[in-house]
């Protein structure tokens, strides 16, 4: 019997359909499957995704369609502030970058974001 309460929990927020795949595919890979993956395709899928599940971590783009990833994470921040999430963007401004890590427990990467960062920002929440 699988019991899913031993299993990570996720949530990847993209407006990119292939990133999404590509990023779920890599979340299985680095744990041998035993993980869910929920994706939302912008902030205010994410959102209700979030609003309704317990993640270990959320994974968010910033520029996305309807709602967008710093709002997603404000609306995330207002009343949880420790829950990790990492941000994948290709966005380098350092306004940008600052604004989203001053809401605090929040990693940053600029896209394509690949399997050494995977690592890096699940080592670094101790996810992995």
């Amino acid at each position: 019997m699988l019991y899913l309460y031993n299993m990570n929990r996720f949530l990847y927020v993209d407006d990119d359909l292939m990133m999404r795949k590509v990023n779920t595919a890599m979340l299985k890979f680095l744990y041998k499957n035993n993980v869910i993956v929920d994706t939302a395709y912008n902030g205010d899928d994410g959102f209700k995704m979030y609003s309704s599940n317990k993640y270990d971590c959320v994974i968010t783009d910033i520029l996305m369609p309807h709602t967008d990833g710093y709002r997603l994470i404000n609306n995330i921040r207002l009343n949880d502030k420790e829950t990790p999430i990492v941000v994948t963007s290709v966005y380098h401004k350092s306004f940008l970058i600052e604004g989203v890590l001053s809401k605090g427990n929040i990693l940053y990467y600029l896209k394509p974001f690949l399997k050494d960062d995977f690592v890096s920002a699940l080592t670094h929440f101790d996810l992995l």
